[in-house]
């Protein structure tokens, strides 16, 4: 017989995606030793809706998504948070 819990869980799920466009134009090596060094992980922005510790009572998914392009040579990610 399990004890009841009186807690709401505290478990999320955390996705991250990170895209990176390009063109016909950018397949240069030198553009492509640049794309090669963008990262396979990104921080958590600042800006996320709800910190770890404010889970609601079944639980919460967050999908953080950001993508690269060469309209800015592959320097800012665009970013954005679905919850």
């Amino acid at each position: 017989m399990q004890a009841a819990c009186k807690k709401p869980p505290q478990c999320f799920l955390l996705m991250q995606s990170i895209t990176i466009t390009w063109t016909k134009r950018q397949r240069t090596s030198q553009q492509a030793r640049m794309r090669a060094l963008l990262p396979h992980a990104l921080p958590l922005p600042a800006h996320a809706p709800l910190p770890p510790g404010h889970v609601g009572l079944a639980g919460d998914i967050y999908f953080h998504s950001a993508h690269y392009s060469p309209k800015d040579a592959y320097r800012a990610p665009y970013e954005r948070w679905r919850v």
